[in-house]
């Protein structure tokens, strides 16, 4: 879990308690205390789209062809703002196989870029 996920979670958590140890020692009945940590249940993001993983990756090949292109850039030119593009990020990043599924088309035009390289006698195999 990324340490910021981590800070959410720990933090909600740490929230959760101290409502409940308020409503405890401010004399609150048992109904009180469980509506106050019903209050806090996290909402689920919605599922990723193929589409919207398509343009995930689409952004960030783009960017890995051309390294002087710019998020702003790279999304405004996939027809989306930042905004929405960092939100379709962090679901994306909330989900181990589709975090390896991007890996593995970034490596794929890593790859092909330096075959590429190669045969224009650009770079040297190792």
């Amino acid at each position: 879990m990324n340490s910021w996920m981590t800070n959410i979670v720990v933090g909600a958590a740490f929230g959760a308690a101290i409502a409940t140890a308020i409503a405890v020692f401010g004399g609150a009945s048992s109904p009180d205390v469980i509506m106050v940590q019903e209050a806090e249940e996290v909402v689920e993001e919605p599922a990723i789209t193929e589409e919207e993983l398509a343009l995930y990756i689409e952004v960030y090949r783009s960017m890995q062809a051309d390294r002087n292109l710019k998020i702003d850039d790279a999304v405004q030119a996939k027809g989306t703002t930042v905004a929405e593009f960092r939100g379709i990020e962090r679901r994306v990043q909330t989900q181990e196989r589709l975090i390896k599924r991007v890996r593995e088309s970034l490596l794929e035009q890593a790859k092909e870029n330096a075959s590429s390289l190669v045969e224009r006698g650009v770079a040297v195999r190792p």
